[in-house]
């Protein structure tokens, strides 16, 4: 699906390079999200994408964990084992309690992830 919207913002941009009628903003497509048709501007368009590129931190595999900017193997391995000794991450503060995962490190990963 990501590769679908991708080539429709590819496709508007090129149309975009001929027309100067329409403002970036205003433009409309339609994407297919979750088997529904919508139409969304470009930006809620790129919202859509990177919702969809966030890893779920309670379910990511090793590999998927890795993805995350600033999540190396080793903290990719306590994520897991942490999720192993005490169930699921309710909320992302919870991610404090693991070694290696400071207020900082939080900040920067908060946008790459999901609790669900």
């Amino acid at each position: 699906m990501v590769l679908i919207i991708f080539s429709t913002l590819l496709l508007t941009g090129a149309m975009l390079l001929h027309t100067r009628q329409h403002r970036v903003r205003d433009i409309k497509v339609t994407v297919t999200n979750n088997g529904s048709r919508e139409e969304l501007t470009l930006a809620e368009t790129e919202r859509l994408i990177k919702e969809q590129e966030k890893v779920y931190i309670n379910t990511a595999a090793f590999n998927k964990l890795t993805t995350i900017p600033g999540i190396g193997e080793t903290l990719a391995m306590r994520i897991i084992r942490y999720r192993e000794e005490h169930g699921r991450f309710w909320i992302a503060t919870d991610l404090l309690n693991i070694n290696g995962i400071g207020e900082e490190k939080l900040k920067k990963i908060k946008p790459f992830i999901k609790i669900e």
